[in-house]
């Protein structure tokens, strides 16, 4: 069984990269073209939402987060735009 949990905050310049890399030194932090992607180890109990939303307003972006586990068939999706919680996508997860 395999999990993945990360999210995805769109850099709107290299402060941005900058405030992200200081912020979450710990984890896996990587730059894919507008997108930083910060990847969480283990499978959190539950979605990070008012710490994505702040991550959104802060940076005054899109946040992306990602979660799925392949033995179970789980997905979660959520999208954030400058703190407003504009999208989600659930399917097989536990309330």
């Amino acid at each position: 069984m395999s999990s993945f949990n990360a999210f995805y905050v769109e850099a709107n310049g290299k402060a941005t990269l900058d405030a992200v890399r200081q912020g979450f030194d710990q984890l896996k932090v990587e730059q894919h073209r507008d997108f930083i992607g910060v990847q969480l180890p283990g499978a959190p109990k539950k979605t990070p939402e008012e710490m994505l939303s702040r991550l959104s307003v802060m940076f005054s972006t899109d946040v992306f987060w990602l979660s799925f586990e392949s033995g179970m068939d789980c997905f979660e999706f959520h999208h954030w735009q400058s703190g407003l919680h504009v999208r989600s996508l659930v399917y097989g997860m536990e309330e």
